[in-house]
């Protein structure tokens, strides 16, 4: 037993130091999952504001074409009476 323990005790340090290595990295890629979702939540947020800032540029678009064409008719009338 003593022969194998001294012949495979580079491999058995080395294996150790690679699960630590797991380990720690498992704990990175978690941490960066946590990071990732508030990314993702952030993003969906500002899609959401570009969609209701969109809609509401349309109606503002839509206003003022409807407040051209009183315009329009008001200059028409003045023009008539003239």
């Amino acid at each position: 037993m003593e022969d194998i323990a001294k012949t495979y005790w580079p491999q058995l340090i080395t294996l150790l130091a690679f699960v630590a290595w797991l380990i720690r990295l498992e704990a990175a890629v978690k941490g960066q999952a946590g990071f990732i979702a508030e990314l993702r939540r952030e993003q969906a947020e500002i899609t959401r504001r570009a969609q209701d800032q969109a809609v509401t540029l349309a109606r503002m678009d839509e206003s003022l074409s409807a407040i051209k064409l009183t315009l329009d008719r008001l200059v028409d009338r003045m023009e008539r009476r003239s």
